[in-house]
Order: structure tokens, then C-alpha cells, then sequence
């Protein structure tokens, strides 16, 4: 008589919790179901983003796109985001297609095959994201199930794992049937997805639970079977569709996962799925560029060019006075993902040579770009001597060359100087075609001649253009390595008898105007081109643009180019 009061109350009880629950659920489905809120703003305009239909479905991949209107709005990104549940969100899988408003088009990649998506577009604003009304498509292929219902096996499905049965007995491994004979919850495993070496995407749906649903994941191992003993993930509670994150895999291996929940009765597992993550690498990261260079700080750029199948967790770059630096030594973090990044570094010493370069983490391992080199600042001119009042230094070359600390018209060797055409020695207002000497022309070398040679014309004595054989040697012989002087950046060649020489970024002129001043340099040699009959309109000229490209090639001979005298 105890027991069955006991029963009855527990009864009642019971009955009382699924009753609130199931009001819950119907309060949660309609809102789920209500159009997406407007910008609360009517007075002053309005935002309206509408998804187009889904096309070019093939097994892994669909076509899909909108178009997002707006008044009165500034609009940030756009693009789709789709998922295997209803009402995707930017939290689901996304693309980013466009900034502002318009008509986009994107490729949705990676899908499972014979599997059905739901998508639809959206709109980022300083109120919040809009969505369009969600279209639904299914990809093409079969996903592990035939038409008629029956697993890979040929089998039909009885509820349990994909060899037929667990045990042997049609259960699984903790006895509970994957439905709510006995009150427990009706669970289904999702598609794997989004599988890399180290991660991947599943979830699934609890429904008919006739108690209050408190937990709900995936679970997954190595080993067929897995419950929540093994690795799981834990999606909240409450019936409905769940979308987990399976993080920490081990490259090139086999997983087993299955959806789970949990309620007053029990656990219920849906149908087991089975994949090989990917076989990853460290991320390869290339290391583009250095700048922005004072005494204390400089900034450097990163760019991954592949995450090795893997997420990347952490970028950045890191620095040392000894070569080949590591993450052991300084470093900046740049949060995660692949996309580029620049980095600030801080707490450097003035007038020190620094070795730096790009990395980037993913769950297998760090990857690292190529190594630069920069100068700080910090540092004052070296002279070794003058010529008719003009300083120089001497780097100690095999030539025994002696180089102008500054160029021409200037006084020092931060400041930029004179402009001058090829083979003219007065500077002009405007540089073209049309008014240069020697355009054209067919020239010997005109190194020595007043005539044609800016610096024996405006320093006399033995001043004189360099030649490019001269130029090819300053960039062999010495070090080369970015750095600024004053607030002017540049580049600094270190010769092998510690004597160095600095050459400003001082752009060009073409016609009137100053072009890539303190981004790059360019200064003439006294050497034709010579190849063709093209060549009649260049010249060589040492180019100086990042740590990267440093070399003698031609230029055309009407630009305004700056020059560097030499001396025997």
C-alpha cells in the first residue's frame, strides 16, 4: 500500500514536471518560429536582406546568395550561413561575401553528400544581424543510408549501432534503447562534418522524451560504442537540435561518435557514426614584410598560407638578436584563425640588428616563416673621409669603391635629396616622356661625363654615378636590412669591416608627382640597358622595396629617380 502511494505521488509528480516542460517547448517553438525582428529604428530607414534559391548542388557543394537593401544604415558584411539545423545563424557555418549593400552569390564547400542543409543570408548592422527567409536543400550522393532505410550493411534499422547491435543483443552498451518505451528520450546522430586533423562538427536531435531532458551532447572514442564515460561534449538541456565541436583529435585517425541524452530515466544514444580525421602538418607561414621601424618598437606581417588541416590557435611573430627566433624567445599573440595579421613589437634597443619572423600554432604543431632581419634606429652616420667637402664611407669592398653617405642635394643621409631623369644633371618640375634627354636614345656607359653624369656635374672631383656592376657589389658584399633614421625608413647595408650606410625609401617622380616616398627607393646607375632595341628607354637602377625585393633591375629613363654618387 506504501509503495503505491509512493507511485502514485511519484506519478504525479512526474506528470507535473512534463506538463511544464512541454508548455516550455511550445513557448520556445513559436518564438523560434517568428520572423526575424526589425531594426528597431522606422524613423530614419530601414535594412532588408531576402535569400535566393539554391543551385549547382552537387554532392559536397550548392550555389546560394541575397541581396540586402538598406536607408539610413551603414551595413557591414554579408554572405550565407547554413547549417544541417533549422534557422542557421553567424554562429553556424558562414561565407563572407561583401561589405555593404547589393546582390552576392556564394559556393557553400565542404558538405556531406545526401545530406539536407538549411540556409539563408544575412546582414550585419551597428543595430545587429538580419537574416533573409531560410531555404532548404539536400546534396546529392547517400550518406551511409540506403532509400529504403536500410544501413551499409544491407540491414534494416533496429535502433542499434552500425554493426547490427552492441552487445550482441540489440542494445547498447549501457541497455537502454535508443526510443522511449520506457520513458526515455528518442535520440538521432547528424552527419559528421567540418573534419579536419584535429576537429570536427556533429550533433543531433532529442525528441519524445516523456521527462525533462537534462543533459544532451555527442560522445565519441576510438573504440566503437562510446558513451559519456569516453570523451563528450554537453549541449545543454531541454529537446531539439544540438550542433557540437569535437576538439583535441589525433591526425589520421578513425572516431566513433553518437549522440546521447540523459533524463530522469536514463541515457539514450542515437545511431553511431563513424570518420578518419584528416592527415595534418604544422601550418606553413610566410613572413611578408617588416616597418614601421624606430629605436624602441617595429611591426611585422604574417601570413599563413596553409593550416595544415587543423585550426590555428595562436599566431603572431617572435624576435631574438640571434638568428632563427622562436616562440621560446619574444613574441606577440594574434588570437586565432587563418587570416593575416601584423604585429607590433615593443621593448627593443636602439641601433641593435634583430632577427624576426611570422608564426602560427595548430593542434599538431607551430610552423614558422621565413626569417628578416631589421636595424633599429638610433644610430649616427659613419665617415670615413671627405671629397671636395663631400663625406663618405668605406665599406671595405674588393673594388675598394668609396660611397657618398648622402645623396645628392641632400646633407644628410635621411634626407631625400634631388630627383633626376637618367642622364640628365639638373633637376626639373615635371618628369615625362616628352622632355626626358634620353629616351629613346642608344648611349654608351655614361659614367665620367659631365655631360650626362649628375654627380661629376653638381660634386666635381672624382664624384661620380655608380655603375651597375658597383651597385651589384654593395648588395653582395654587405648586409641589407630595413630600418628608419629620423622618422624616414630606409635601408641600412652593413658591411663585413662593421662600417654601414644608410639609403633612404624616397620614392620617385613621374611627371609632377612624388611616388612611394618612405615605402620604397630607387637610385640610378650609370649602366644602359642593352639587350634590344626596347632597351634604348632604360636603365639600371638599385631598388629598394621590402626585405623581399632588393635588387638592380631597369627602369624606365624619364623618371625622377635619386642618386648615391661613388668614388675611387
Amino acid at each position: 500500500m506504501v509503495y503505491n502511494v509512493a507511485y502514485n505521488i511519484m506519478k504525479k509528480y512526474y506528470f507535473s514536471i512534463s506538463f511544464i516542460t512541454l508548455a516550455f517547448v511550445i513557448m520556445a517553438t513559436f518564438n523560434a518560429c517568428k520572423p526575424e525582428p526589425e531594426l528597431d529604428n522606422s524613423t530614419t530607414g530601414s535594412v532588408k536582406v531576402t535569400t535566393s534559391s539554391v543551385s549547382n548542388i552537387t554532392e559536397t557543394s550548392a550555389k546560394c546568395g541575397g541581396t540586402v537593401t538598406a536607408s539610413g544604415y551603414s551595413v557591414g558584411s554579408c554572405g550565407l550561413c547554413y547549417s544541417e539545423l533549422p534557422n542557421p545563424t553567424v554562429n553556424s557555418y558562414i561565407t563572407s561575401d561583401q561589405v555593404g549593400t547589393g546582390t552576392f552569390t556564394s559556393t557553400m564547400s565542404g558538405l556531406e553528400p545526401g545530406t539536407k542543409y538549411y540556409v539563408r543570408a544575412y546582414a550585419t548592422t551597428s543595430s545587429g544581424t538580419l537574416y533573409g527567409e531560410q531555404k532548404e536543400f539536400t546534396t546529392k550522393g547517400n550518406n551511409g543510408e540506403d532509400d529504403n532505410g536500410e544501413d551499409d550493411n544491407g540491414e534494416g534499422d533496429d535502433g542499434d549501432d552500425d554493426n547490427g547491435d552492441n552487445n550482441g543483443n540489440g542494445n547498447d552498451d549501457d541497455n537502454e534503447d535508443n526510443n522511449n518505451d520506457n520513458g526515455n528520450p528518442t535520440v538521432t546522430t547528424s552527419n559528421v562534418t567540418n573534419i579536419t586533423a584535429t576537429s570536427a562538427k556533429c550533433g543531433g536531435n532529442v525528441v519524445n522524451s516523456e521527462y525533462y531532458v537534462t543533459e544532451k551532447g555527442v560522445c565519441w572514442s576510438v573504440s566503437q560504442n562510446p558513451t559519456t564515460n569516453d570523451n563528450h561534449t554537453n549541449d545543454g538541456s531541454y529537446e531539439g537540435y544540438f550542433l557540437s565541436q569535437l576538439e583535441n583529435l589525433l591526425p589520421n585517425t578513425t572516431y566513433y561518435v553518437r549522440a546521447y541524452a540523459i533524463n530522469a530515466v536514463g541515457i539514450s544514444y542515437g545511431e553511431q557514426r563513424e570518420f578518419t580525421t584528416k592527415n595534418g602538418t604544422a601550418p606553413i607561414v610566410s613572413t611578408p614584410a617588416v616597418g614601421k621601424i624606430t629605436s624602441t618598437t617595429a611591426a611585422c606581417a604574417g601570413n599563413i598560407e596553409d593550416d595544415g588541416e587543423s585550426e590555428i590557435i595562436e599566431k603572431g611573430v617572435c624576435w631574438s638578436t640571434s638568428q632563427n627566433p622562436s616562440i621560446n624567445d619574444n613574441f606577440t599573440t594574434e588570437g586565432a584563425g587563418k587570416e593575416s595579421f601584423k604585429s607590433d613589437m615593443v621593448g627593443l634597443s636602439p641601433n641593435t640588428i634583430y632577427y624576426v619572423r611570422a608564426y602560427a600554432t595548430n593542434g599538431i604543431g607551430t610552423g614558422y616563416g621565413e626569417v628578416l632581419v631589421l636595424l633599429t634606429s638610433g644610430w649616427e652616420d659613419v665617415i670615413s673621409g671627405y671629397i671636395n667637402n663631400f663625406s663618405y664611407v668605406d665599406l671595405g669592398l674588393p673594388s675598394g669603391v668609396k660611397w657618398a653617405t648622402n645623396n645628392i642635394g641632400a646633407t644628410t643621409s635621411e634626407e631625400l635629396g634631388n630627383y633626376y631623369a637618367w642622364g640628365e644633371t639638373t633637376t626639373k618640375s615635371t618628369y615625362t616622356i616628352s622632355n626626358s634627354v634620353t629616351y629613346n636614345k642608344y648611349m654608351n656607359d655614361i659614367s665620367g661625363d659631365d655631360q650626362y653624369d649628375a654627380a661629376r656635374a653638381n660634386w666635381e672631383s672624382s664624384w661620380r654615378i655608380p655603375t651597375k656592376e658597383e651597385t651589384d657589389e654593395l648588395m653582395e658584399e654587405c648586409r641589407c636590412v630595413p630600418t628608419s633614421k629620423n622618422g624616414v625608413n630606409g635601408y641600412c647595408f652593413i658591411a663585413n669591416n662593421g662600417n654601414y650606410i644608410f639609403f633612404p625609401s624616397a620614392g620617385y617622380k613621374d611627371d609632377e608627382t612624388l611616388e612611394a616616398y618612405n615605402i620604397y627607393g630607387e637610385y640610378w646607375t650609370s649602366t644602359p640597358l642593352k639587350l634590344d632595341e626596347s632597351s634604348r628607354k632604360y636603365a639600371y637602377r638599385l631598388y629598394l622595396f621590402n626585405p623581399k625585393f632588393r635588387s638592380v633591375k631597369h627602369r624606365a629613363r624619364y623618371l625622377g629617380l635619386s642618386i648615391r654618387p661613388v668614388s675611387d
